[in-house]
């Protein structure tokens, strides 16, 4: 089960985090509620993981994984 991203940040988890962040569907949450007191912490993330989400298709068709995000920056920089 995937763990809302909100969860500890002051108000307690209303049910299972099965709504997804619309601009990059990485992150869960449990309510819009969370979802909107999390995107001042989401806000900064959010491109990068939009663009990551894009490239999934492509990095599913590598032969090996990326350890770190050094890694993958590096690799896909070189790739672009």
């Amino acid at each position: 089960m995937v763990e809302c991203a909100a969860r500890g940040t002051g108000t307690p988890c209303v049910g299972p985090a099965t709504r997804r962040c619309g601009l990059c569907g990485a992150v869960s949450y449990c309510s819009p509620s969370h979802q909107i007191a999390h995107w001042g912490h989401h806000k900064e993330e959010c491109g990068r993981l939009e663009q990551q989400m894009r490239d999934m298709d492509t990095l599913n068709d590598f032969p090996f994984t990326f350890s770190t995000e050094a890694t993958f920056q590096h690799c896909f920089t070189l790739s672009i």
